[in-house]
């Protein structure tokens, strides 16, 4: 009873950024060479966090190496994002311009990204479980900050 208490807002924080993660592949196939590999290093990283939140909340048999192999993607594309975000895109984005006018901020936010992505053991789902929320409040903190907001239709 009480694991099922402490999954509960890791599951909820997960299920919101499925979500924000879902609508924004959604809406379209990227149209430059710098917004594919902005797309990609974001469609990995959601990948990741999907796996590792399946296996911290029980929704799916932990594995360890794959836990691993994840941890590793985390920490890679959270590396690079500064790097994919360095030039302002020429073409539509769902970057929002408060990334260049606050730069350092943005900067930061991916750093603490990629710490959390460290900080996560993956020996256990109980150990991986108690780093999730870290994780996921940076990947969520910074795309509120710096995605343009979308509208369902």
């Amino acid at each position: 009873m009480k694991m099922a208490r402490l999954l509960r807002p890791i599951a909820a924080t997960v299920a919101t950024l499925l979500f924000l993660a879902s609508v924004a592949l959604s809406q379209g196939a990227p149209n430059s060479p710098i917004m594919e590999q902005r797309t990609g290093v974001m469609i990995q990283a959601d990948n990741a966090i999907r796996r590792l939140a399946a296996m911290a909340t029980g929704r799916a048999l932990f594995d360890r190496e794959q836990a691993k192999h994840d941890r590793r993607i985390l920490i890679r594309t959270t590396r690079a994002i500064p790097g994919l975000y360095r030039q302002k895109p020429n073409a539509p984005s769902r970057a929002s311009q408060g990334i260049w006018l606050r730069w350092t901020e943005f900067r930061n936010r991916s750093k603490r990204a990629t710490q959390a992505a460290r900080n996560l053991n993956t020996r256990s789902p109980e150990t991986l479980q108690s780093g999730m929320p870290d994780l996921v409040r940076a990947c969520l903190g910074c795309h509120d900050q710096f995605r343009l907001k979308t509208h369902a239709k």
